[in-house]
């Protein structure tokens, strides 16, 4: 497996770094779940970036988060909530995320 440099990428993608990111994790998303044909989407869709999916007795859907510096919690915490009101019978919500998740010094996210 090859290892990803966040700055190659940025580079190699210059022209929207998040757009090609949530393409990526698009792509990665549909293989893992055996969507060979896509997923509907809409444009700027609330709290998940595509409709969600039923695989293996679960709704699932998916966030993409791409940050330049480090993570945005409450950008975080907001898709979350959106896609719990906006789609009350998803199980299961997979984060996409360029950095790494680091717990403050009280062991809190």
């Amino acid at each position: 497996m090859v290892k990803l440099d966040w700055k190659m990428f940025e580079i190699k993608f210059s022209e929207n770094p998040q757009r090609n990111f949530e393409w990526f994790c698009y792509l990665l998303f549909c293989k893992e779940f055996n969507q060979s044909y896509g997923i509907p989407r809409l444009y700027n869709q609330p709290g998940i970036e595509t409709f969600p999916i039923e695989y293996d007795n679960e709704v699932i859907g998916w966030q993409a988060k791409y940050f330049s510096n480090k993570i945005n919690k409450e950008d975080v915490l907001d898709s979350v909530k959106k896609a719990i009101e906006k789609y009350p019978k998803i199980t299961k919500l997979i984060l996409f995320s360029n950095q790494e998740w680091h717990p403050k010094k009280d062991g809190n996210y």
